[in-house]
């Protein structure tokens, strides 16, 4: 909303997002699928894509889908050793061991996931304001003649976090479902 209301404020390598969206509801899927991968590509290229992060983020979201799928297991294997009455210790005492190791397993994967997306979300939290405040001292002293500060202040700092909101939060819980499904 920013850079539609204000289209000199975008330096020339970010031009392309300054052009308001026109809403065409011919598009179809493949428009609609095309036009999807290149707002991915402009978030992408806004916020920083932080490898060192996002990779392990992504491996500890496969594993605590994983664990979280193996639970039931167990669960069903030691209810079915107390309900059969079986007298053989060693099953029991392995569902119950199984069960406890796979819910710490879990604890511990979806902890560090949580904890990693958190910290990507906040580097491109980091990332964008960055960007938008070179943007604004690049820009001519008439700008800010014409242009609350306190406005500009207010926009930078709710626009940066929602944005921020989106990728560390919502981001991990879609992606967090998507692997769980399939498990």
């Amino acid at each position: 909303v920013f850079r539609k209301k204000y289209k000199h404020a975008v330096t020339d390598e970010d031009d392309t997002m300054a052009q308001p969206e026109e809403a065409d509801e011919n598009l179809g899927i493949r428009g609609s699928i095309r036009k999807l991968g290149e707002s991915r590509k402009n978030l992408t290229r806004l916020v920083g894509y932080d490898s060192s992060l996002l990779v392990p983020a992504f491996s500890y979201l496969i594993l605590g889908a994983f664990t979280s799928s193996i639970v039931p297991h167990f669960y069903s294997a030691c209810i079915s050793c107390v309900a059969s009455g079986d007298p053989n210790r060693a099953k029991l005492i392995w569902a119950i061991g199984g069960l406890g190791l796979s819910h710490v397993a879990e604890a511990l994967f979806t902890g560090f996931r949580g904890a990693l997306f958190w910290i990507a979300g906040t580097r491109a939290n980091y990332n964008v304001r960055v960007k938008l405040h070179r943007n604004l001292l690049m820009q001519e002293a008439a700008f800010f003649d014409s242009t609350e500060t306190g406005f500009l202040l207010s926009r930078l700092n709710n626009d940066v976090n929602k944005i921020g909101m989106v990728i560390s939060f919502h981001v991990n819980v879609v992606l967090r479902q998507l692997a769980q499904f399939f498990f």
